[in-house]
């Protein structure tokens, strides 16, 4: 059974990754989001721990902003690679606080 959590998360939010340290918002937009304040982002985690996304909205303005279910796999992108790790290396984070 799947666990789902709506988590805010705020442009300068610390997170580290494989590749990345710093403040989450800069990597987003640096790998093509749009500027935001805050994003709802509502996590999945299934039985085994692992935890991927299911959606990403501004808080602000209600726009989605990152499709993270694309309808072909050529349609993922290594941005969109560094967009997931950036959002799991937060996730990761928070739960750990």
């Amino acid at each position: 059974m799947s666990i789902i959590e709506n988590r805010i998360i705020n442009f300068n939010d610390h997170i580290d990754t494989y590749s990345y340290s710093g403040p989450i918002g800069d990597h987003l937009v640096e790998q093509g989001l749009a500027e935001f304040e805050e994003l709802a982002v509502e996590f999945v985690q299934d039985d085994s721990g692992e935890v991927n996304v299911l959606e990403v909205r501004d808080e602000t303005t209600g726009q989605n902003m990152w499709d993270p279910q694309p309808i072909n796999d050529d349609d993922w992108t290594d941005e969109d690679d560094e967009i997931l790790e950036a959002f799991i290396a937060w996730f990761d984070n928070a739960s750990v606080v």
